[in-house]
């Protein structure tokens, strides 16, 4: 069973991550594809897009110019590596709440990272 809690909560963080980007680009009509950017334009390295330790290593802060990372992005990916993570041991139920989660966030993202 920790298998399953340990790749759910790898999911979890990993699907946060991509809503943080959907969340962000889409009010301002940008395409979802492609690495993130830096606000000073500089592209992502990958190991700075890893969800939940990417934050924790640059310690919320930009590489290139030092420009604060939100901590939203780093709350999301926790919260639903935690709801995700538990969810094998809820069964089906646990997968309908962690699809509610996942719903709940992108709303508070788009309402918390709209300009």
């Amino acid at each position: 069973m920790w298998y399953l809690m340990l790749w759910g909560a790898l999911f979890g963080a990993l699907t946060a991550s991509f809503l943080c980007v959907v969340a962000e680009r889409v009010p301002k009509s940008q395409s979802i594809r492609g690495r993130s950017n830096c606000v000073c334009g500089r592209q992502l390295k990958v190991t700075e897009n890893v969800p939940i330790f990417g934050w924790l290593r640059v310690r919320g802060r930009s590489t290139c110019c030092g420009a604060s990372i939100p901590v939203f992005y780093l709350y999301a990916e926790i919260f639903l590596a935690v709801v995700w993570g538990f969810a094998p041991l809820a069964g089906l139920f646990g997968s309908v709440i962690a699809a509610a989660g996942a719903a709940a966030l992108v709303g508070a993202g788009v309402r918390r990272l709209r300009p």
